[in-house]
């Protein structure tokens, strides 16, 4: 009796233990399921904020590539523009550099014609290698104008029997040449001006003599200081 009694106790224990180990055991693999999707909640929204962060940035990354792009295009344009302008300005100064040059090829043909047209005047058939000479007074002709010294042809001034006259002279004829010398007409030449401007204090009525003066306003000629102004040299005046 006392054996049955220790055997039902005995399996009475066991039969505690296991049912308590399969409770301890229920109890331990609930805890860890929770604790696994604790972990696996807090692993997404991990996940979920670092996606959500990385599309922000990329947002941001675009909208900048977005304004990146716009400014690149309006400095495109700026450019385009900028060239256009550089374009214009470049054909002015080749339209004006080429105006120039043209100018200036015009400048030197004239300067070479001159230049060929003065050493054919210069080469006159005076003389073999003459050499100028003096005259005596003043030169009367093409030919003392040459004697001289002067090579190129035209207009000058010469002395002739009683006015200064006009010439033109071509040196590059002899002077037997016709066409050597051709006259154009006198020179009016005043080469002594006389002016004055006198007044006397009292009337003056003598005849054929004189007429003398107290004050010279203006006397421009001969015998300023006696009293009397009187041209230099014959001839018409006024």
């Amino acid at each position: 009796m006392a054996r049955l009694t220790v055997f039902f106790g005995l399996m009475l224990i066991l039969s505690c233990g296991t049912i308590c180990s399969s409770a301890l055991t229920t109890f331990s693999l609930e805890d860890k399921l929770q604790e696994l999707e604790i972990r696996l909640e807090a692993k997404i929204e991990a996940k979920n904020a670092q996606l959500e962060e990385k599309v922000t940035q990329l947002e941001a990354q675009l909208k900048l590539n977005n304004e990146l792009r716009q400014d690149l295009a309006f400095k495109i344009i700026q450019l385009e523009a900028k060239n256009d302008q550089l374009e214009v300005k470049i054909g002015k100064l080749e339209a004006k550099v080429e105006q120039q040059d043209s100018l200036l090829t015009s400048l030197l043909r004239e300067k070479n014609e001159r230049t060929a047209a003065a050493s054919t005047d210069s080469v006159r058939p005076i003389g073999n290698n003459q050499s100028p000479v003096a005259i005596n007074g003043l030169p009367s002709s093409c030919g003392d104008l040459a004697l001289i010294g002067h090579t190129l042809s035209g207009i000058y001034s010469v002395m002739g029997s009683a006015k200064m006259e006009s010439v033109f002279c071509d040196f590059t004829k002899l002077p037997d040449d016709a066409g050597f010398q051709k006259w154009i007409g006198y020179v009016d030449v005043k080469s002594v001006p006389v002016h004055f401007y006198v007044q006397r204090n009292s009337e003056f009525y003598t005849i054929g003599i004189p007429i003398t003066f107290d004050l010279a306003r203006l006397c421009r000629a001969e015998r300023k200081f006696t009293r009397f102004c009187a041209k230099s040299k014959v001839g018409d005046w006024i």
